[in-house]
Formats: structure tokens, sequence, C-alpha cells
């Protein structure tokens, strides 16, 4: 019975410690997830299905097309306390621009995506054309941010899920 008093014990301090040093390491990860307006001199991360790192652009392509329509993706954006590597900041903005770049032959084509005047995510809207296979990039950029406004990204990947035969 002691032991396994003392095993309950050492599980309930490990589990407070973690949950103490998780409390404590917010400070570096992103703010509440409340919806709040977007404002000047705020830091920023973009996020695509939930990612500010690469992640799979789920695209829906017939037969042997070479373009298709994005299929429950999202994008958002979400405040940060502190800075963290791919962060933005929105300068003078109290909006981002969410776009979605990739090359097709020897041209970049840019598609909107989404704007934010919150801190929200959004679908992306099934009108958008993607490539069925590739990167591209979601670039979030501060609108009429001026000087000290600078965007994020993540790359994605396009993955067609149209052709699973």
């Amino acid at each position: 019975m002691a032991l396994l008093f003392g095993s309950t014990l050492r599980a309930r301090l490990l589990g407070g410690a973690v949950a103490t040093l998780a409390v404590a390491g917010l400070g570096l990860a992103p703010a509440a997830a409340a919806v709040t307006p977007i404002g000047p001199n705020q830091i920023f991360l973009g996020l695509v299905n939930g990612s500010s790192t690469t992640v799979n652009f789920d695209v829906v392509c017939a037969g042997a097309a070479n373009k298709g329509r994005p299929v429950g993706d999202n994008v958002g954006v979400e405040k940060l306390q502190d800075p963290i590597p791919g962060f933005g900041r929105t300068g003078n903005a109290s909006a981002i621009s969410a776009r979605l770049k990739y090359k097709s032959g020897s041209s970049t084509v840019t598609e909107h995506v989404a704007k934010f005047t919150m801190y929200t995510s959004k679908p992306v809207p099934t009108s958008v054309v993607t490539p069925c296979s590739g990167t591209g990039t979601v670039v979030f950029s501060p609108v009429k941010g001026g000087h000290g406004a600078t965007p994020a990204s993540v790359t994605v990947t396009f993955v067609n899920i149209g052709n699973t035969r």
C-alpha cells in the first residue's frame, strides 16, 4: 500500500510540476483564444489549418486536371505576447490580408484568401484555384501597416485528395 501511495503521490507531484511548467511557458505561446481586434503595434502569427509551419493543403482535382479547389482548409491569425520564429508585426495596421502564392510555369499566381480585422480563423473559399501538387505560400500581410509592419507566412504542400483510387 505504501508503494501505491508513494507512486500516486509522485504522479500527482509530477503532474503538478508539468502543469506549472506549461503555465510558465505561456509567455511565449499565442495569446488566449478569445477573439480580439487586430490593432497597431501587435505581434501576430499566420496559421494554415492551425499550423504556422509547413502544412498540407487539401485540394480536389478532377481526373487529369492540374488545377483544383481547396476543401476543408482554413487560415487564421493569432495575436502573440512575445515574438517566435515566423511572426509578423502589424505596424500601423488594423487588418491583415491572407494571400496564397504559387508558381504556375514561369508566373507567380496570387489568390486572395481572407481579410482579418479580428484574431480568428476562416475557411478558405472554394473559389480559390490551386495547383493539384507542389508547394505554395500563404502570406499574411498587414493592410496599410506602414513602417515597422512585417508579414508572416506559412508554406503549404498541395495534396490532391480527389484522386484517391
